[in-house]
């Protein structure tokens, strides 16, 4: 099925949630070939002061964690990091039981850029059992997420 710009809107004007399934269901759209699981992730991750929505999905070759930044509407913008099953000791098999949640932001001292970062800032963890945990913090410079990998 194709999307349109006006479908999308529809289908999110439809949907009687608080956002989490206009979220789910604009990633559908966009991303068809991504399987995207519950639950959605709200919070202010990106330090605009609006709740923004991530979630976790998961392909036959790579798992990606997107943001929704804003309020979810047929033209939000999102954000995406993505890392290929096979690569980086994160095996097939640890996409089975991943879970995304919001966390603190804690960097470890050698990653840390030394950049003062807002009191109760919010980053993302993606767990891959027994693979890895992957913690995001979001990079306003760049306009995405940094990363770094804890390993077991």
């Amino acid at each position: 099925m194709k999307w349109t710009a006006l479908g999308i809107a529809m289908a999110i004007s439809v949907s009687a949630s608080a956002g989490s399934d206009d979220a789910l269901q604009l990633l559908r759209a966009i991303r068809p070939e991504v399987k995207w699981r519950r639950p959605v992730v709200r919070g202010d991750f990106t330090r605009r002061g609006t709740v923004d929505s991530a979630v976790l999905g998961v392909s036959e070759t790579m798992i990606v964690v997107t943001t929704v930044i804003g309020p979810v509407q047929a033209d939000s913008e999102t954000v995406s990091a993505s890392w290929r099953l096979g690569e980086n000791g994160i095996e097939t098999h640890c996409s089975k039981r991943a879970a995304l949640a919001a966390e603190p932001i804690s960097i470890p001292p050698e990653l840390d850029d030394g950049r003062r970062r807002s009191d109760g800032l919010r980053g993302l963890r993606l767990q891959l059992p027994p693979c890895a945990t992957l913690h995001l913090y979001w990079n306003p410079e760049a306009r995405l997420f940094n990363w770094w990998q804890e390993k077991p």
